[in-house]
């Protein structure tokens, strides 16, 4: 009795193992790959270490305000300033809108770490900073 028990679990076995190898579906005649989702998994590491990188930024910047912040409370700034600069508005108003909410000394951190977060708006940040203070 044991035997046949033991011979249909090795059956099932054999049965679940052929069907879990079997070959990946295809879509428009094409294997299936699962490539779209390492791909998101990268950019949301890239995102969470670019945000990473901007808070240290912001904090060797101006270390005295921003040591002991919490990251969620800096890191929505830079995203708020590239995305000011993204849609067309100059450094000066980004700076301005910062400003409502920090000191002198701090908006110029959070907008001077602004590139880790938008490289492509560097040379703006890098023009505004190098500016009179």
């Amino acid at each position: 009795m044991n035997h046949t028990r033991t011979a249909t679990v090795l059956a099932a076995a054999g049965l679940l193992l052929t069907a879990c190898s079997s070959s990946p579906p295809k879509v428009d005649g094409r294997p299936a790959t699962r490539a779209a989702n390492p791909s998101t998994r990268t950019a949301t590491i890239t995102a969470s270490t670019d945000d990473e990188a901007y808070v240290q930024q912001v904090r060797n910047h101006d270390p005295g305000d921003f040591d002991k912040t919490d990251p969620s409370i800096i890191t929505p700034e830079g995203h708020t300033i590239c995305s000011m600069l993204a849609n067309g508005q100059t450094v000066e108003t980004a700076a301005a809108r910062i400003r409502q909410d920090f000191q002198e000394t701090a908006t110029r951190a959070l907008v001077a770490a602004a590139s880790a977060l938008c490289p492509d708006q560097a040379s703006k940040i890098n023009t505004w900073v190098a500016g009179p203070k």
